[in-house]
């Protein structure tokens, strides 16, 4: 099994505010294979919890990075 756990944003989980327009993203990958490398990435950030509102997809990256990962959509407006 593969998961991403321990979520960041800006080095917070579960961030209620943020005061930057493009916030870094990190996370954790949990598995139960010891030789397991991560060698892209996926991240999408929206509007609401059911994705209906995309406001960035990174589309899939070839990398192993998985701290200080930059958003890279217009920039977010504060509510």
């Amino acid at each position: 099994m593969l998961k991403a756990v321990d979520l960041r944003c800006e080095y917070y989980r579960n961030p209620l505010g943020l005061d930057t327009a493009k916030p870094r993203f990190g996370w954790k990958i949990e598995t139960d294979r010891r030789d397991f490398r991560q060698g892209t990435y996926h991240v999408q950030v929206a509007e609401k919890a059911d994705f209906s509102v995309l406001r960035w997809d990174s589309q899939r990256v070839s990398s192993d990075q998985s701290q200080f990962v930059e958003y890279a959509g217009e920039p977010l407006q504060s509510r």
